[in-house]
């Protein structure tokens, strides 16, 4: 938190710490194990010693336990937005994030006590206190609770990161040796490995985790019907158009389409350019799915199509007004659950 005084910047800062607090992290799902002292503590739940970071909470399903910095921005600045202070950067710099993580929830746009947009970010992966405002939304969750699984997956994705990155860097580094050591290092060279062996472990750790991932994922798909897995592939992947992750685009796009709306039987390559051309000019939208309404059809050649209404949201700044578009969309999915297909029609 920030301690230079502000009373607009200290009523906005209270108000979106209480969406994080109620909204984001409610009583029902996580345990308050501190709080910030400078705001009226609440007796109801359990408030520990004073820490810079608003919150730490704890996970009542996982018992994970993590920071949470709450900061609100109405817009960035040169391109940026400011996540902590350069007295918070020195401080959050000595928490043991290892153990108890940090992450900054980071409301944009809208009002405090309603921000358009919420991205929780994790502190490690910018450690000087400033995000680039093209990689903000890549961090984005919805305005509802968030889950503990979602928790779980980002902790455990930063600590394999982690991981590759030590054993990449010890797999290249090297310890000079002295005129002494000569005779002694040449004895035992032959049984030290290549630094390409070291290379090829770590390539083969990275493939065994995906193996694993990708075993329990087939394992819970065989519990779960084709429509099941079908909504939640067709949620992913508007969430991750509407956060901006272009770069993930291949893991839902087949590259045998069909059909891209205005474009027949086009390449790979200029559909990635058409996604990347809108989201350049529209960086803000919004995708909502009535489910109530949604429709799928398996189709003789084991592909499946979806149909379903889309309120679609889009903007082109963030101080701008949305524009709101009622789609009809009809979607054809391959057998591997890739896109072959999209058409939309307007209401």
């Amino acid at each position: 938190m920030n301690l230079n005084y502000n009373p607009d910047s200290f009523q906005k800062g209270k108000q979106f710490e209480d969406f994080v607090e109620n909204v984001l992290f409610p009583d029902s799902e996580y345990s308050i194990e501190h709080k910030t002292s400078e705001f009226k503590q609440n007796r109801v739940r359990y408030v520990g010693d004073a820490q810079l970071p608003d919150f730490r909470f704890k996970s009542k399903v996982t018992g994970q336990e993590f920071h949470v910095e709450a900061k609100f921005s109405s817009s960035s600045w040169q391109g940026e937005y400011t996540i902590a202070s350069e007295n918070q950067v020195k401080i959050f710099s000595r928490i043991d994030i290892d153990k108890t993580p940090i992450f900054v929830a980071l409301g944009y746009g809208g009002q405090a006590h309603e921000p358009d947009f919420v991205s929780l970010i994790p502190f490690e992966k910018y450690p000087d206190g400033k995000i680039p405002e093209t990689e903000v939304m890549e961090y984005r969750v919805e305005k509802s609770t968030v889950a503990s699984s979602e928790i779980h997956d980002r902790i455990q994705s930063l600590q394999v990161i982690g991981e590759v990155e030590i054993a990449l860097e010890n797999s290249t580094s090297t310890e000079p040796i002295d005129q002494d050591s000569k005779t002694k290092s040449s004895q035992v060279e032959e049984t030290k490995a290549p630094k390409s062996s070291k290379r090829n472990v770590v390539v083969g750790v990275l493939a065994a985790l995906i193996v694993i991932v990708f075993a329990i994922f087939m394992f819970n798909s065989d519990s779960v019907s084709d429509e099941e897995l079908l909504k939640e592939r067709i949620e992913n992947y508007y969430k991750i158009l509407d956060a901006n992750k272009v770069h993930e685009i291949h893991n839902y796009v087949s590259e045998d389409l069909h059909t891209w709306y205005s474009y027949d039987d086009p390449d790979f390559e200029t559909v990635i350019s058409d996604i990347q051309r809108y989201r350049e000019k529209y960086p803000f939208t919004i995708s909502e799915i009535d489910w109530s309404q949604f429709k799928l059809t398996e189709l003789e050649n084991g592909h499946f199509k979806a149909e379903y209404p889309l309120e679609y949201k889009i903007k082109s700044k963030m101080k701008s007004p949305y524009k709101l578009y009622n789609l009809e969309i009809t979607t054809i999915w391959d057998e591997d659950m890739k896109l072959v297909s999209a058409v939309e029609v307007r209401r």
